[in-house]
């Protein structure tokens, strides 16, 4: 497995959902190699944001519950700068090493998670083995978009792969407009991990006494539709003064989205809790009234499955991959970046008896998700590629 979307004993959240679906594939006979490039950070660049000192603190090679990874380095770019060349590095580092692994542990099958540059260095580290590639939404809704180079890197590695994984039907019909073959994907859905029980922070408890919780679990960034929240916080703010809006993550975004909530005079109901340990963060959910999540580019989206299993109602953007989930119940659908149509959402999932009956049904559409069945589905799809 490579992947470098991938959790390390200094970053447990990062990519955890392909640790969580290694450990089931492990629980059901296979055995896993994961290799999971890293940035190297230099040290001045540790100091700026938790992500590269997360970076810098991963070990080289761990045992992280059961599965034996090695966090390789490797030269990232920002953004789209020089990133066509990212494909190229990371088959020059990985190249010697995956081939030592290769001749003491002879794997059957190499199977990359996103398609560039992971997948794109993968198909050329053992060719002659058969190659899985799932793709996880930035390939074919930002990357392709990048540049033509990349567009026809990221289609060639696509289009080579022996079989194509997807978690949802949005990214089914991008792989086939992008060239794939239809029979070549395959639809796995992902799967959600139980949350264990846990306590709020002194801080946060004693802040949102009495108040009714908006509640978003994410990375903050441009594409997730945060700041919308935060406007339609603001429509809000007469019709419901005990509202407010606790946000769970960081990312590139964090200090635009506090400029703006000051900006509204809403500093004191927009409460940033930064990133949180997954074994914390089940009572986020747990003290939330209503999920939002008005994201665009999701392929699936695990916090949905998250927040319909703790039982809130949910809300997401028309068009993304849960949309189809949530059209059978469990929540609300509104156009992205829409601020009014997102406040009328919220103020109907204020009602008590709404948001009981949505949490209800959320949380029974939850249960069909697990681990366990997306590796059998998974382990389905190896057995065909090598047979």
């Amino acid at each position: 497995m490579i992947s470098h979307l991938y959790p390390s004993r200094a970053d447990e959240v990062y990519g955890s959902f392909v640790h969580s679906q290694v450990r089931a594939l492990q629980d059901l006979g296979c055995s896993v190699q994961v290799v999971a490039p890293t940035p190297w950070v230099p040290l001045p660049l540790a100091w700026v944001k938790g992500q590269w000192r997360r970076w810098r603190a991963a070990p080289k090679s761990d045992r992280l519950d059961g599965v034996d990874v090695l966090y390789p380095r490797i030269l990232r770019t920002p953004g789209a700068l020089c990133f066509a060349r990212a494909g190229r590095h990371y088959l020059q580092v990985l190249k010697g090493l995956v081939g030592a692994l290769h001749r003491r542990f002879p794997f059957d099958l190499v199977h990359a998670q996103v398609g560039y540059p992971d997948g794109w260095a993968a198909a050329r580290l053992l060719p002659h083995l058969p190659h899985v590639l799932t793709l996880h939404g930035q390939e074919l809704q930002k990357i392709v978009h990048w540049s033509q180079t990349l567009k026809t890197m990221v289609e060639e590695t696509i289009q080579g792969a022996g079989a194509i994984v997807v978690a949802s039907e949005k990214m089914r019909r991008l792989a086939v407009q992008h060239g794939v073959h239809p029979d070549k994907v395959r639809l796995v859905p992902n799967g959600v991990d139980p949350l264990p029980p846990a306590a709020l922070p002194d801080w946060l408890r004693r802040r949102i006494a009495g108040k009714k919780v908006l509640l978003s679990v994410s990375r903050l960034e441009p594409e997730k539709g945060l700041d919308t929240n935060i406007r339609a916080l603001d429509l809000l703010r007469a019709r419901h003064p005990d509202l407010v809006y606790v946000v769970v993550g960081d990312g590139s975004r964090t200090r635009s989205l506090k400029k703006l909530a000051r900006a509204l005079g809403l500093e004191n109901r927009v409460i940033f809790a930064g990133c949180q340990p997954r074994s914390k963060v089940g009572a986020f959910y747990a003290c939330g009234h209503v999920f939002s999540l008005p994201s665009r580019g999701e392929a699936f989206g695990i916090a949905y499955l998250e927040a319909m299993a703790a039982g809130l109602p949910v809300i997401a953007s028309r068009g993304e991959g849960i949309a189809p989930l949530l059209r059978r119940g469990g929540g609300l659908l509104v156009k992205h970046g829409d601020s009014l149509e997102l406040a009328q959402a919220i103020a109907r999932l204020l009602d008590p008896a709404l948001a009981v009956k949505l949490g209800q049904e959320g949380r029974q559409l939850a249960r069909e998700f697990s681990w366990q069945k997306s590796a059998r589905e998974l382990l389905k799809v190896y057995e065909e590629l090598l047979a």
